[in-house]
């Protein structure tokens, strides 16, 4: 299992609090994306979602990782763009 921490950066405050943007990460999840936990702060200026991911490496975990981030934002907001992805065991 692998901790995957992603920073996204917004251009404007995320209209959305962190229990909605929680419930739209599970709406876009598939079984594949083997994600075991999920943890988001919304801040004014970025949104940090902390997943909790069963993969192959950690190269698999980023990817997975960006992968759901990308389509939780995607389907929240505008003008988004990933900062960074750390990922660890």
């Amino acid at each position: 299992m692998y901790l995957a921490k992603t920073t996204v950066d917004t251009p404007t405050a995320v209209p959305h609090t962190a229990q909605q943007m929680h419930r739209q990460l599970l709406r876009s999840t598939a079984g594949t994306d083997c994600l075991q936990h999920a943890h988001i702060e919304v801040h004014r200026d970025r949104v940090v979602f902390s997943l909790f991911l069963q993969a192959r490496d950690l190269l698999d975990a980023a990817r997975v990782a960006e992968q759901l981030c990308c389509r939780t934002m995607a389907s929240t907001c505008r003008g988004w763009a990933v900062r960074s992805t750390e990922v660890g065991p």
